[in-house]
Formats: C-alpha cells, sequence, structure tokens
C-alpha cells in the first residue's frame, strides 16, 4: 500500500475482497477516505499480483516480462513493450533522469522520457 496525494492505494491479491463479503477480482484499488472504504482503479491479475513502484506521478507495475505504466492523475494504464528484453525483470529504479531495470540476464537502462513514451 502506498499514499499519494492524500489517496491510499493497494493491490488486491485475492480473489475474495472480504471487506464488503463479495467475491471480486484481483486489481489495484484507491481509498479517498484512509481506507475506510475501496474503488478500483483496474480488475484483473496484471493490476493485483504485479510488483508495484511508485515513482511521482507515475506508477510502475512489472512481473516477468512485462511492464506497465499507470498515470495516476488520469487514469490510463500504459502496457510497455518489451519484445527485445528476453528476462524476467527483478527490479526498476529512476536515477536521475534514467531508468534501470534490473532482470535475470543484466541490467538495462534508457531515458525516463524515452521509456515512458516508447
Amino acid at each position: 500500500m502506498f499514499e499519494h496525494n492524500g489517496s491510499l492505494y493497494a493491490q488486491n491479491i485475492w480473489v475474495g475482497y472480504f471487506a464488503d463479503e463479495l467475491i471480486r477480482d484481483y486489481g489495484l484499488l484507491r481509498s479517498d477516505d484512509q481506507g475506510e472504504t475501496w474503488q478500483y482503479i483496474g480488475y484483473g491479475s496484471d493490476l493485483g499480483l504485479q510488483n508495484i513502484k511508485s515513482f511521482g506521478e507515475k506508477l510502475i507495475l512489472y512481473k516477468q516480462r512485462n511492464i506497465a505504466i499507470i498515470d495516476l492523475e488520469n487514469g490510463k494504464i500504459i502496457e510497455k513493450d518489451l519484445t527485445h528484453l528476453n528476462a524476467a525483470i527483478h527490479s526498476i529504479e529512476k536515477i536521475g533522469n534514467k531508468v534501470i531495470v534490473g532482470t535475470d540476464a543484466g541490467v538495462y537502462y534508457k531515458s525516463w522520457e524515452s521509456f515512458l513514451n516508447k
């Protein structure tokens, strides 16, 4: 769970969402009242089961060979094309204006702007 601009964000990693005793999908949730109530931003195991990292207005979700960027200001989800990255992703960091991606086959980097737009 993490906080961004006064809202809390958390992943639902269980098929059963127990707060209202209804069965819900995996997904990403937001609370605007300090965790008393939650609403889904998006559904699916890609949002609920991936590693998640916050970089300012952007959330980076990653697992295995997949990366998605969520723009928290407009709710837009961008799936990244990782055709040339033939390795499982273990970590992502932003250092200065570069994104560093640690994989089981080595370390890759590119500019933050290129990472967001390509």
